[in-house]
């Protein structure tokens, strides 16, 4: 494993894809703010994944 290298392949898609995720968040702001399930869905859903990222980067420093 050759660890992080900026602006790989890998680092690209990455990119891409929450790039999309942005996208798609704006365009379908009004819905999410229409329909409170789905508002809470992607709150809780932001919410764990960023605790995920800050659990595994923790484990992968130590």
């Amino acid at each position: 494993m050759n660890g992080f290298v900026l602006f790989s392949k890998q680092h690209i898609i990455t990119l891409l894809i929450i790039l999309l995720l942005l996208i798609s968040l704006y365009y379908f702001k009004h819905l999410i703010k229409k329909k409170k399930k789905v508002d809470l869905f992607i709150r809780t859903l932001l919410i764990i994944s960023m605790l995920l990222v800050e659990f595994l980067l923790y484990g992968w420093h130590n």
